[in-house]
């Protein structure tokens, strides 16, 4: 069972990959689990602080999942697909990488939170750096992640799934 630390680091996940950070209100937080704000400044004692815990928990989980990949000892090319099918599901679900809009609206936070964000892409970068068999491969690795959270985006703007489709076959093709 969860606990009302962890609800509202769901739901304020999920509110931001939605709709921004300033979307994000301590108000509405705790409206929305019905407590109080100052309710919710019990479990977060600031908007900066919720904020580097959102990106700390999504990172957390983001490792675990890239690890439990690497553990299936699946073929690069299937590796590959299965971080594609992570923004996919975002698309389908109506939401952006919370590291990727951290990342856009990044003059709202704090310098550990925007530090922590780093973090995610670094990671996500060598991953995929990890995962390819060409020559300046965090290279490829950096335009992979950017192609892939900007086709994000501009999928969701005109809601359709081209960007993203296009991007899967771009990487379907290189010569691993």
């Amino acid at each position: 069972m969860n606990t009302m630390r962890e609800d509202l680091i769901q739901i304020a996940t999920k509110k931001i990959q939605e709709s921004g950070i300033n979307s994000l209100t301590m108000r509405d937080l705790g409206k929305t689990v019905g407590i109080k704000a100052s309710s919710v400044m019990y479990h977060f004692n600031s908007k900066d602080e919720l904020l580097h815990e959102l990106i700390k928990t999504y990172s957390e989980g983001f490792v675990v999942y890239l690890n439990k990949i690497n553990e299936e000892n699946l073929d690069k090319k299937v590796r590959l697909d299965k971080f594609i099918n992570i923004f996919e599901l975002l698309f389908q679900e109506d939401k952006i990488c919370l590291a990727g809009m951290f990342a856009v609206q990044n003059k709202n936070l704090d310098k550990d939170t925007v530090d922590k964000t780093s973090d995610f892409f670094t990671f996500a970068q060598t991953w995929i750096a990890s995962n390819l068999d060409v020559k300046d491969s965090m290279q490829t690795a950096k335009v992979i992640v950017s192609s892939l959270e900007g086709a994000l985006m501009l999928d969701k703007l005109n809601k359709n799934k081209e960007c993203l489709a296009a991007v899967k076959i771009w990487i379907k093709n290189l010569q691993l």
